[in-house]
């Protein structure tokens, strides 16, 4: 009776074990999505045209002959309003004066 009450313990821990690296294992997957692979689809979902980006850096590698000359080959290649992202955090490029007054002064 002893020993089988010590195997089901054993197998008690395993099993406890296991859920717990189980659902750690969810835990950082998901974190990982939310926080890396998610923003990356806002400008998509908005309809903004711009880079398609890299995971976890974005767009930062597409400015190799720095920041300004990737910005006017974006606005020619995307428009007057394109979006980039700066590792997972989404910047909105607005390249004409007249849709940049219309947003930033209140009425």
């Amino acid at each position: 009776m002893e020993q089988i009450s010590r195997v089901l313990d054993q197998n008690s821990f395993l099993t406890s074990t296991w859920t717990l690296v189980v659902v750690g294992a969810v835990c950082i997957t998901f974190l990982f999505y939310a926080s890396y692979i998610h923003p990356l689809a806002l400008f998509p979902k908005l309809g903004i045209k711009g880079p398609t980006p890299k995971l976890i850096l974005g767009n930062l590698l597409d400015n190799k002959k720095g920041l300004h000359q990737g910005m006017i080959t974006n606005r020619c290649k995307y428009g007057k309003i394109y979006g980039t992202y700066f590792g997972t955090r989404p910047t909105l490029w607005i390249a004409d004066p007249d849709t940049l007054k219309t947003i930033m002064v209140k009425d």
